[in-house]
């Protein structure tokens, strides 16, 4: 028969010590069987005995820390103090620089707000409003056209073809805008439109001036009509100017910056002045019609007020605008040369003093993505060149009521094309008709 005098007893000769440092499973299963040989209420979960195994190890862990730091060589120790210092600084840094970047990010001017104080023109202004005094240096030419059919010829340029506008990664298109400020509540026109177009593969800068005189076709945001391309401002602010150079020159803007003349002026004055060449006969018009002296000579320092008038004055020029926009690169390339050579305290003092007047569509972080990238990729070692749009062989002179530029839009687009990216998606025919031609009625 079976032998069950020891059956319900526990075995007292189990070694816990020995439970304790093995598997926990096994530990967990003797339980349970202890729980079910007895047949009372479970004393001792789960829980516990990981928790009595966790309180009976902790000094022991705690022991061994305390032994391998004791063991640790003095030069060793000083290593992981210093590490940590350091670490402990970096973290302080970069937290604060943040919070410098974030602040300065503040400073800028509100988009929303300049929307909301300004008004944009509704419709069409009358001729007589627009017209004004045509340089008796330019040839004026008065074709015998048919203007409808030359406003519909520009319509049909400028509506046709965007969904293949010209891009490439490695191109950063920026569009600088000089706002007329001067009327009040009312949204003036651009005398500045300047494309500041920076190639990564290429490490090459480009300052593109866009002549404000080039007659075109707009859409605005409530009305759509032909005239100057400095107009575009006045018919729905930056966005309605960055879409019509786009449509009509067909290359991609990444955003743009705006700064108004008035807040131009303090900008300049905090750079200490700008530094241009400037020739005679330009100080001699500034000190008539503007009333303020200027200096002249090949290196000369402007201030605010001064240089402002060198980007504004043409009326003393044979070509009109083509030596106004001469003079505004230079005025630009002096402010990059100034920024470019400045400490890091007289960055700091630039900024806080340009950032209020500035106004811009891109975010803090596209804005904190192209400071790195302009840090690391050295971009202020770049070369750089000039180039006006619409150029000398791409346009000629004209009046549609008040003088204009009459511009081969598909040849100007086709070259600032080739100039920005290398290439062009624009294919022109040998003997094709162009804008100039239907201007001048020739079928």
């Amino acid at each position: 028969m079976p032998d069950n005098r020891n059956k319900g007893k526990i075995n007292t000769d189990i070694d816990y010590n020995a439970l304790l440092d093995s598997d926990e499973k096994v530990i967990i299963k003797e339980e349970e069987v202890f729980v079910k040989t007895t047949k009372t209420p479970s004393t001792v979960s789960k829980k516990n005995v990981s928790s009595e195994k966790m309180q009976e190890k902790l000094p022991k862990i705690k022991k061994e820390k305390t032994s391998r730091w004791k063991r640790l060589s003095k030069l060793n120790k000083a290593l992981i103090i210093i590490s940590s210092f350091f670490l402990s600084v970096a973290i302080i840094l970069v937290s604060a620089l943040a919070i410098f970047i974030n602040n300065k990010f503040n400073m800028l001017g509100d988009m929303e707000e300049f929307h909301n104080e300004i008004t944009y023109q509704t419709e069409e202004l009358p001729e007589e409003e627009m017209e004004e005094e045509i340089p008796e240096e330019i040839e004026k030419i008065n074709g015998d056209i048919n203007t409808a059919n030359f406003r519909e010829a520009l319509k049909n340029w400028a509506t046709n073809g965007n969904d293949n506008i010209m891009s490439n990664k490695d191109v950063v298109n920026v569009l600088l805008i000089g706002a007329d400020s001067r009327y009040g509540q009312n949204a003036g026109n651009t005398d500045v439109m300047m494309i500041v177009s920076l190639n990564k593969k290429t490490e090459k800068i480009k300052l593109v001036s866009i002549m404000r005189d080039s007659y075109l076709y707009i859409e605005g945001k409530n009305s759509s009509y032909c005239t100057k391309l400095n107009a575009a401002f006045s018919m729905g602010g930056p966005d309605i100017l960055m879409k019509t150079i786009e449509k009509n020159l067909k290359i991609q803007l990444d955003g743009f910056v705006m700064v108004n003349f008035e807040s131009f002026k303090s900008i300049v004055n905090k750079m200490g002045g700008v530094t241009v060449p400037v020739k005679k006969y330009e100080a001699n018009y500034a000190s008539g019609p503007y009333k303020t002296p200027m200096p002249y000579g090949d290196n000369v320092t402007l201030n605010g007020e001064q240089a402002l008038i060198f980007c504004r004055i043409r009326g003393c020029d044979a070509d009109g605008d083509v030596s106004r926009t001469r003079r505004q690169r230079l005025v630009i390339n002096s402010m990059i040369n100034r920024v470019k050579n400045a400490s890091v305290s007289e960055l700091n003092s630039y900024l806080n003093v340009l950032l209020p007047y500035i106004y811009t569509d891109f975010s803090k972080k596209e804005i904190l993505s192209l400071g790195v990238q302009a840090i690391t990729g050295s971009w202020a070692n770049y070369s750089r060149s000039e180039l006006q749009i619409p150029t000398a062989d791409t346009r000629i002179s004209g009046s549609m009521g008040f003088w204009i530029w009459v511009v081969d839009y598909q040849l100007a687009a086709q070259t600032l094309q080739k100039e920005l990216y290398g290439e062009t998606n624009i294919e022109l025919e040998e003997n094709r008709k162009t804008l100039i031609d239907v201007y001048r009625g020739i079928s």
